[in-house]
């Protein structure tokens, strides 16, 4: 009986660590464009936080957006800028 209980108990820990290490790795999917985004927001004099638009062939247009860093950050993954 007691090994049956040791190996079950052996078995739930694998599966518990198999779902642990799977979170880990889908959180730092989650958080390298996250990473890379707040990267490219520079800040203004003023404070006012920004990022420079690009063209659609990724050239810089000199054109600035500005705005929160949750909504910059939003722009710049929606727009696959990272």
């Amino acid at each position: 009986m007691a090994n049956i209980e040791t190996r079950n108990n052996r078995e739930s820990d694998i599966r518990h660590n198999r779902r642990m290490r799977e979170e880990v790795v889908a959180v730092r999917k989650m958080d390298k464009p996250l990473d890379a985004a707040d990267a490219l927001i520079g800040i203004l004099n003023s404070g006012t936080q920004y990022i420079n638009i690009r063209s659609a062939r990724g050239i810089p247009t000199g054109a600035i957006k500005a705005g929160t860093r949750h909504d910059l950050i939003a722009y710049l993954i929606r727009n696959k800028y990272v």
